[in-house]
């Protein structure tokens, strides 16, 4: 066993459909890693999307997340108290 293998996790692909605030999307694939000790998405959206759409609405977090976002010629607001 590779000494580092407690350090690697397996991601699983996860739908938006349950996730409150998210919109079920064709073009977005939504994945975290099982067993992570934070709380981390990874979402990957297609470059085929015909326009910008929504797919998360604004919302907070009780806890620290951390989010990645794979895709080109994107927007995304992050929201900061009431700074974008």
């Amino acid at each position: 066993m590779n000494k580092h293998q407690n350090l690697i996790f397996q991601n699983t692909k996860l739908s938006l459909k349950n996730i409150p605030f998210h919109i079920e999307n064709k073009y977005v694939c939504r994945e975290a890693p099982v067993d992570f000790p934070y709380h981390q998405e990874i979402h990957h959206v297609n470059q085929a999307m015909p326009s910008p759409q929504d797919y998360v609405q604004s919302h907070t977090h009780l806890v620290a997340e951390m989010n990645i976002i794979i895709g080109e010629s994107l927007i995304y607001n992050i929201l900061l108290g009431d700074k974008t």
